[in-house]
């Protein structure tokens, strides 16, 4: 890898891990919808910043417009929707280990499309994980009338994010 591609990957690391702080402090203020469209339209112009700075042209054919347009929609747009109003019923940090199950879940839905059961190791895993988050749900489903809604808005993001993916 060059130097640069490890910038670049140490700089998407920083801001998925750190983009959860954002979203507990703009939920409640606006409409979730609203905080999603200046989100990433200050994003957007970040990117096109990057690319102009580097040289890249940005062409997509038109043939692969209405995958991009799925994409978007499951990767940001509606999967961020769910999460933003999920936030408010249950705490950001908690929402970030819920998205983490993506990873699970993309092991289950890529043995789906090729029709080929996942190994035993790659199940233990994610019992194992599933279990986790149970353990560290568990005292917020007791003590909270939300945290169930919550959890729901959380799983249908993960899912469209899934998807994307």
């Amino acid at each position: 890898m060059r130097p640069y591609d490890l910038i670049l990957y140490a700089l998407v690391i920083f801001g998925w891990s750190t983009s959860w702080y954002p979203l507990s402090l703009q939920v409640g203020v606006v409409a979730p919808e609203v905080s999603l469209v200046w989100r990433f339209g200050a994003a957007t112009l970040v990117m096109f910043a990057i690319t102009r700075l580097s040289g890249t042209r940005l062409t997509v054919p038109w043939r692969e417009h209405l995958r991009l347009i799925i994409l978007g929609m499951t990767l940001f747009s509606f999967n961020f929707a769910f999460f933003y109003y999920a936030s408010l019923y249950a705490a950001s940090g908690l929402l970030a280990v819920l998205l983490s199950t993506v990873s699970l879940v993309n092991v289950l839905m890529v043995a789906m499309l090729n029709r080929a059961a996942p190994s035993a190791s790659q199940l233990a895993a994610a019992l194992t994980g599933i279990t986790g988050l149970v353990l560290i749900f568990w005292p917020e489903l007791e003590a909270s009338d939300t945290a169930t809604l919550a959890i729901l808005l959380c799983t249908a993001g993960m899912l469209l994010f899934s998807f994307g993916n």
